[in-house]
């Protein structure tokens, strides 16, 4: 009885364990907080996600610019990196043949604390964003708080 007792609390422990280990972690995401640009074109009927080739992003800071990342296949939607030193980050977007465009966007930022294990990380409120037209139609914000995850912050119309 006393074998039976002792294994059953042993099971239940090992379950109990496991259950509470959470399979994601945003310590894994490398890449930190990130927020969440998609693609859209509208024909005057329909909203359609739009894909485009050869996109290169790159940061501006002053009168200097840096890669960021290049996508060679056709994307509908990025993440890009935001200043943790300035409440204002400047983006490059060059895509095709066509003159590239810049975003500014606005923010405010704050330190949370993630989790235990990862420590503290940069999140963003989104204030405000502006573009040029070369190319791009309209920006709109759609999720003001850029966070970890997927959810789309910003849609870009062409």
């Amino acid at each position: 009885m006393k074998i039976k007792i002792h294994t059953f609390l042993l099971i239940l422990a090992v379950v109990l364990f496991v259950a509470s280990c959470d399979p994601y972690s945003p310590c894994e995401d490398t890449d930190g907080v990130q927020a969440n640009l998609g693609f859209y074109s509208f024909n005057g009927k329909t909203l359609a996600d739009t894909s485009l080739a050869s996109l290169k992003i790159y940061a501006i800071d002053g009168n200097s610019s840096v890669f960021i990342r290049e996508y060679t296949q056709k994307v509908n939607k990025i993440a890009v990196p935001l200043s943790m030193v300035a409440d204002t980050s400047f983006l490059c977007i060059t895509y095709g043949k066509g003159s590239p465009d810049t975003l500014k966007f606005y923010y405010t930022q704050f330190t949370r604390l993630v989790s235990h294990e990862c420590g503290f990380a940069n999140f963003y409120t989104l204030t405000g964003i502006e573009t040029t037209t070369h190319l791009i139609d309209s920006v709109k914000i759609r999720k003001y708080l850029v966070e970890y995850g997927d959810e789309e912050n910003i849609k870009i119309y062409f």
